[in-house]
Order: structure tokens, then C-alpha cells, then sequence
């Protein structure tokens, strides 16, 4: 909300020194000066990581409803309990509302305190923490997990745990519990 009067405190500042000057010579090379100054230190929102067409009537990122469908397909009828990051859990409960998570938005609402150690580690230290998510997820019941930097060792971990790869889509790797 700060940045809202931010234009119109700029026109007023803008207009207030350039009236400072009687010649109107100097006054529209002050005008052309500022608009010159906003044009060039000025970015398109498109330029900003967080800005991007999408293909969705929900407008969350393709790669969020791409995996999203990931998940939908192979679980069928199944109810889908989900354990991802922060960036996918944020979206994809806007995409699909029936994908159930064990904590909420930023982990605020987690079921148990396992539960929030899950978003944790999951979050915050995924390269470290694979043989912590996967033991957790799975006492959580969790049928779905997504997890970054993952590697070999990290697939076997999943693996022992009764988890199998159902997609990737960079840098996500998607798991589905099967049957032990």
C-alpha cells in the first residue's frame, strides 16, 4: 500500500520545483527533463520474475497446473494429501482446492507440530533433509510429494519409503506413494 501515493506525491514534487521557474522555455525542458528521467529509470511490469502470462483462467504459473494434472491423473478418484514447498503449495490449492495439504500457507495452520517440521525441511533445506520429508510424509499420510535438488541417493530414499516418480517438471521431481 506505500507505494500507491508514490505517483502522485512524485507529480506533485515534479510540478512544485518546476514552477519555481517563470521562463516558459526552462519550464518545458524541466517538464521534458522529468519525463525523460521516468522513462528511463522506468521498467515494464513484464520484466519482473513474478509477471507472466499463463495459460490458466486461474492465472498461476503453467508449471504449478502442469503439475497439478501430474497429480490429478495418477490419483483418480483418490483423495491427494500433498507435501510441497512454499512456491507450489501457495498456488496449487488456488489451481485444484480438492489437493489437501498438511499445513497451510507458509506452513501457518500446520495440523501437528510434524507436520510444520515438514514444511520446514521441505522449504528451507530439501538437499539435506530428503530421508526427513519422506519418513514424514509418509506418517502424515501424505500420497504426493514434490521436492527439489534431488539427486540419485535422494530418489532411492523416496523409493524406500513407498514413494515412485510420477513426473518431473524442473527443478520438481513428483512421487506418488504406491504400495510397499
Amino acid at each position: 500500500m506505500w507505494v500507491m501515493p508514490f505517483l502522485p506525491v512524485t507529480v506533485y514534487g515534479a510540478a512544485a520545483f518546476i514552477s519555481r521557474w517563470n521562463k516558459k522555455a526552462v519550464r518545458a525542458l524541466m517538464v521534458l527533463g522529468v519525463i525523460v528521467m521516468f522513462g528511463i529509470t522506468g521498467r515494464s511490469i513484464w520484466a519482473y520474475a513474478d509477471y507472466q502470462l499463463t495459460g490458466n483462467r486461474q492465472k498461476v504459473p503453467d508449471k504449478v497446473a502442469v503439475i497439478s494434472h501430474m497429480i490429478k491423473d495418477d490419483a483418480g478418484e483418490e483423495p491427494v494429501l500433498l507435501a510441497a514447498d512454499d512456491y507450489i503449495a501457495s498456488y496449487i490449492r488456488v489451481y485444484d482446492a480438492s489437493v489437501q495439504m498438511p499445513y497451510g500457507r507458509r506452513g501457518i495452520g500446520a495440523r501437528t507440530k510434524t507436520a510444520a517440521y515438514l514444511y520446514q525441511w521441505i522449504t528451507f533445506t530439501p538437499e539435506t533433509s530428503h530421508e526427513y520429508i519422506a519418513k514424514t510424509a509418509d506418517s502424515l499420510g501424505c500420497n504426493y510429494i514434490t521436492v527439489t535438488k534431488i539427486n540419485d541417493a535422494a530418489r532411492q530414499i523416496y523409493a524406500d519409503y513407498g514413494y515412485e516418480i510420477i513426473g518431473e517438471m524442473d527443478p520438481y521431481v513428483i512421487f506418488s506413494l504406491k504400495e510397499k
